[in-house]
C-alpha cells in the first residue's frame, strides 16, 4: 500500500509471490513503475527460498494536484504468462482523506486503514470505531491505523471515521466516512509456537501449539535413533528434515481431541501437546513431530455440492513396511480422480481435497523437531584447541562429570574428555571437529562444530591480535614522556601459559633513538611471575623525539614508542598592572594591563 513519508513524499510497498523459486535478477525485470509517465525506482528484497519478493516503489512525489502511479508487470522474464497493470491514486498535499480500508487475514487478523497524510497526535478512541464493537484496540504508525479486537473478526465489518480526525499538517477529514471490509471465516489450521528444538524436562514435555476451527488432530512422530543422529546432522541442523527415512522411522501416531467449544470457533486457540507417552515408550534420539487433520476434524461450513472424499491418516505406526515412504505417498489414493491443476487451484478451499496437500504457499500441517535434553553446550574453537562449557538448562548451573565426545565428519571420535567441576573441558582434536556429543544422566546433547554453524561475529570487533608461537608480551613505562638524561624505568610482561620457554630464558631490551641508532641494550634472565624490569637512560644532550624500545624473546619481538622531549614546566611569567591596589564589593570593576 501507499505510505506517506514525513518529508512530504510517498512510497508504495507490495509483494510478488512465485509458485517456484525465481532468480532475483529475473524477478526485478518483471515490474516497472511510473508516476504520470515519469519512471520510478523499485527497490527489491528477496527471500532465501526465492519465492517471496518484496518491492518498494520510491521517489513518489505529492504536489498540488492529484497524480497517478502505474504498476505494470510482465512475467516473461521468469517464464510466467501473466501480464497486467494497476493504478494507484496519489492525493495532493492539500487534501486529507481515507485512501484504503482492508481486512488483513494473516496469522493475526486486523483492519488496516491508510490515510493520505500522517495523522496528528490526537486520541483516536471515539474518532475511529467499528459498528457494534466495543472490544477494539487502535494502533497507528504515520498514515496507517490498525484496528484489533479481542473477539473474532468474521464476515462484514463497518468502520466509521469521524470528521474531527486531523492530519499532522492540521487538515481535518471534514466528513464522516463509512466503509465496509469483509473477513473470510478463519480456515482450519494448526501451528506450533516458536521454533526451538531442545525441550528441557522442566517444561513437562509439553509442546505449545495453536489450532483454529479444529475438533481434533492426528499427531505422528518419526524417531531419529540416537546412534543415527550424527548421520542426520551431516546434512541437517537440529531443525532439518532431509533424508529422514535413512536415519529414522515413524514410531508413534495418535488422534488428539481438542475439545474446542463454540465460543472458541473462529479464532486461534492455544493447546499443550503432551509428548510424555512418546518419550516413555521410545526414549532417546531426536523426534520429528507432525500434526495434521482430516476433513472430518474441521469445524467449517461446506456448501452443498462440495466433493465428498475421505482422507485416512490412520494405520499402524510401528511397522516399517507399512510406513515406507509415508511422508510422500500416504493418502494419495484420496486424491485419485483429481488433476494436479484442480487440486492446486483449490488448495485454499477446506471443502476440497486440494486443501489437504502441501504446496509451496500452502502448508496444512505443522512440524517440529524435538530433542528432549537438559544439556546446554557452548563451544569456542581456537588454533588446535576446542573449549566447551556444559550447563544444566533447567538451573543454568555447570554440569561436572559429563562425558564429551568430539566426532569428525566421518563420525569417528577425534577427542574424548570429561567436564571438570565448573562444567569446562579443553580438548585437542586430532582432526577437524564436526560434532560434539555430551552425555550425562541418561541424556544427550549435540552441537555442530563446523565453520558454517558458528555464530556470526561480523558485527563485533573480535579481530584481536595473533599470538605467535603461543607467547605474548607487553612493554610499558612508568610515565608517558621523559627528558634527555632521565632514567626510564620500563617493565616487560611475558605470558607463556603453555611453558614453551625455559624459566631462565633471556629477555633482551634494546633502546633506539629517533635515527634508529642503538642507545643501549640490557639482558635479563630472571623475572618474577613473568615480570622483567629494566632501567635505561639517555644522555643529557640526547636528541628529542620518539625513541623505540624493543623487548626480544628469542626470535619474537615486542615494541613500544617512548617520547623524549625538552619540557620546561611552570616557566611562564605574567606581568599584570592594575589601576588600583584593592578591589571592593562597592566597586568590583578593575581595569588593568596584561
Amino acid at each position: 500500500g501507499l505510505t506517506v513519508e514525513r518529508d512530504g513524499g510517498a512510497r508504495l510497498t507490495g509483494r510478488l509471490t512465485t509458485s517456484n523459486a525465481a532468480k532475483a535478477e529475473a524477478v526485478e525485470k518483471v515490474m516497472r513503475a511510473t508516476e504520470d509517465g515519469r519512471p520510478l525506482g523499485v527497490r527489491w528484497e528477496h527471500s532465501a527460498d526465492g519465492r517471496h519478493h518484496d518491492f518498494t516503489v520510491e521517489g513518489i512525489t505529492r504536489g498540488e494536484k492529484e497524480s497517478t502511479v502505474e504498476l505494470a508487470w510482465d512475467g516473461s522474464p521468469i517464464g510466467a504468462a501473466r501480464k497486467g497493470e494497476r493504478s494507484f491514486t496519489v492525493p495532493p498535499r492539500t487534501s486529507f482523506e481515507l485512501l484504503e480500508a482492508r481486512a488483513v487475514q494473516g496469522d493475526q487478523r486486523y483492519i488496516e486503514l491508510r490515510f493520505s497524510d500522517i495523522l496528528a497526535r490526537q486520541r483516536l478512541a471515539g474518532l475511529i470505531t467499528v459498528r457494534g464493537r466495543k472490544d477494539i484496540r487502535l494502533s497507528r504508525h504515520d498514515n496507517v491505523v490498525r484496528i484489533y479486537t479481542t473477539g473474532v473478526w468474521d464476515g462484514e465489518e463497518t468502520v466509521i471515521v469521524a470528521p474531527q480526525l486531523r492530519s499532522a499538517g492540521g487538515l481535518r477529514l471534514g466528513h464522516t466516512v463509512r466503509t465496509t471490509v469483509t473477513f473470510d471465516r478463519l480456515k482450519p489450521s494448526v501451528r506450533f509456537l516458536g521454533d526451538r528444538v531442545i525441550l528441557p524436562s522442566s517444561r513437562g514435555l509439553t509442546l505449545p501449539m495453536e489450532a483454529a476451527n479444529l475438533r481434533s488432530v492426528v499427531v505422528e512422530a518419526l524417531q531419529v535413533f540416537d546412534s543415527n543422529v550424527p548421520q542426520f546432522l551431516q546434512v541437517n541442523d537440529l531443525d532439518g528434515s532431509d533424508d529422514l527415512r535413512r536415519v529414522g522411522r515413524v514410531v508413534w501416531r495418535d488422534e488428539v481431541e481438542l475439545g474446542m467449544t463454540p465460543q472458541q470457533e473462529g479464532r486461534w486457540v492455544r493447546y499443550g501437546l503432551d509428548v510424555t507417552p512418546l518419550v516413555t515408550r521410545h526414549p532417546g534420539g531426536l523426534y520429528r513431530i507432525r500434526v495434521r487433520f482430516r476433513p472430518k476434524d474441521i469445524l467449517y461450513p461446506c456448501p452443498a455440492g462440495a466433493p465428498a472424499f475421505k482422507l485416512d491418516l490412520d494405520g499402524p505406526a510401528d511397522n516399517q513396511d507399512d510406513e515406507e515412504e509415508a511422508s510422500f505417498w500416504d493418502s494419495w489414493e484420496a486424491f485419485q480422480g483429481y488433476s494436479w491443476r484442480e487440486l492446486y487451484d483449490n488448495r485454499f478451499d477446506p471443502c476440497h481435497p486440494g486443501y489437504y496437500r502441501t504446496y509451496g504457499d500452502h502448508e496444512p500441517e505443522a512440524t517440529r523437531n524435538v530433542l528432549v535434553s537438559d544439556i546446554g553446550i557452548i563451544a569456542k574453537r581456537g588454533a588446535g584447541r576446542l573449549f566447551l562449557a556444559v550447563t544444566d538448562l533447567k538451573t543454568a548451573r555447570p554440569i561436572s562429570g559429563a562425558g564429551v565426545e568430539v566426532l569428525d565428519y566421518q563420525q569417528h571420535p577425534v577427542a574424548t574428555a570429561t567436564t571438570d567441576g565448573n562444567g569446562f573441558v579443553m580438548v585437542r582434536p586430532e582432526h577437524a571437529p564436526f560434532l560434539a556429543v555430551v552425555r550425562h544422566g541418561g541424556q544427550v546433547g549435540y552441537l555442530k562444530l563446523d565453520p558454517g554453524s558458528a555464530l556470526s561475529l561480523s558485527n563485533f570487533d573480535v579481530a584481536g591480535a595473533e599470538v605467535p608461537k603461543g607467547v605474548r608480551g607487553f612493554l610499558y613505562g612508568d610515565r608517558g614522556v621523559w627528558r634527555p638524561g632521565d632514567t626510564m624505568y620500563l617493565s616487560f610482561i611475558l605470558f607463556d601459559p603453555d611453558r614453551i620457554l625455559p624459566a631462565d630464558h633471556p629477555v633482551r631490551l634494546e633502546l633506539r633513538n629517533p635515527e634508529d641508532q642503538l642507545v643501549t641494550a640490557v639482558t635479563r634472565t630472571k623475572g618474577i611471575d613473568g615480570f622483567y624490569t629494566f632501567a635505561v637512560a639517555t644522555a643529557p644532550d640526547a636528541s628529542t623525539g620518539s625513541y623505540h624500545a624493543v623487548a626480544r624473546v628469542g626470535d619474537l619481538s615486542f615494541s613500544k614508542l617512548l617520547k623524549v622531549e625538552t619540557v620546561r614546566p611552570n616557566r611562564l611569567d605574567i606581568d599584570l598592572e592594575l589601576d588600583r591596589p584593592m578591589i571592593t564589593p562597592d566597586d568590583p570593576v578593575v581595569r588593568g594591563t596584561l
